[in-house]
């Protein structure tokens, strides 16, 4: 079973909004999906909760990480150990805590999101050197790789262009799809919806996020792959 973290010290950088879209779409790809959020926000949970309010069935299998009298290596064991699901995806805190450290015991696969933002790009080699840490605790490969979110789908900054040369340089895998600046991806959370009832209210710019939503998960999927073969 496929365990991905989405990690990243710095709060802000997209790992929440990027664990729920990659979520919908592995879903509606016919993936079988859990989602474990070990965010103290817990807007994950809010979501969740929003949802299920409606009577909406929710897509995913889901839980919470909320109190260290919980044992996170257990919670992430249970839905290994289940056999019920093909990817559990992490949605980590953003800091540098002891429950993400913890949670790399069982991690198979790791992605970095971060805005085109130097400040969030130094942030992301603090992750990298986590990864190669607990590669060397584990004594096995993490692949991992760097995904840019909510970035401008028509226009490239210049940021963004020296972040990528940079990285590039440093020999970082960056995953070649974005998950781009739409607005559906705030008004999931505001709502409570999926992608796919906004579209479904008549929200237009849902099916642009949708089809950006499933290139994604199509890279990420291909990103998991590289190493089963």
């Amino acid at each position: 079973m496929i365990v991905l973290a989405l990690v990243n010290p710095k709060g802000g950088s997209g790992k929440t909004t990027t664990a729920l879209v990659l979520a919908l779409a592995l879903a509606e790809a016919g993936q079988r999906v859990a989602l474990l959020d070990l965010d103290p926000a817990g807007n994950l949970a809010a979501w969740v909760e929003e949802n299920q309010g409606r009577g909406d069935k929710v897509p995913f299998g889901f839980d919470r990480y909320e109190s260290s009298d919980q044992n996170i290596v257990k919670l992430i064991s249970g839905f290994v150990d289940s056999g019920k699901y093909d990817i559990l995806i992490l949605d980590t805190e953003g800091a540098a805590r002891d429950t993400t450290t913890k949670a790399f015991s069982r991690t198979t696969h790791v992605l970095i999101p971060l805005s085109d933002s130097p400040q969030e790009a130094r942030k992301a080699i603090v992750a990298i050197q986590t990864i190669t840490e607990m590669e060397d605790v584990y004594q096995r490969p993490i692949p991992y790789r760097v995904v840019f979110t909510r970035t401008n789908a028509a226009i490239k900054t210049r940021d963004y262009k020296y972040l990528v040369e940079q990285m590039r340089a440093g020999d970082v895998p960056v995953l070649p799809v974005e998950l781009v600046a739409r607005q559906p991806y705030k008004t999931i959370f505001t709502e409570g919806k999926t992608l796919r009832q906004l579209e479904s209210d008549g929200l237009k710019s849902a099916t642009k996020a949708i089809e950006n939503a499933n290139r994604f998960a199509e890279s990420v999927v291909g990103f998991i792959m590289e190493g089963e073969g």
